[in-house]
């Protein structure tokens, strides 16, 4: 979480913030985050573990294109 926390407090990402969150990928985030929030709430450990990797390779994903884009 260091570097996470690293990057969230860079000038650039709060530069390149508002464009990586979208009202698409802003509801689709808060739909990620409700499966994560489910499966704990469940006790399904392989759920939740699937539900946040979906989570994080979604975000790994948004923000290379987003960089990608800012960019070209």
């Amino acid at each position: 979480f260091t570097l996470l926390d690293e990057v969230r407090m860079s000038d650039e990402w709060r530069i390149q913030r508002p464009r990586a969150r979208t009202p698409e990928t802003t509801v689709l985030y808060d739909l990620q985050h409700k499966a994560i929030i489910d499966a704990i709430t469940f006790r399904d450990g392989p759920g939740a573990h699937a539900a946040m990797t979906v989570h994080l390779h979604t975000l790994q994903t948004n923000l290379a294109e987003t960089m990608q884009d800012i960019s070209l």
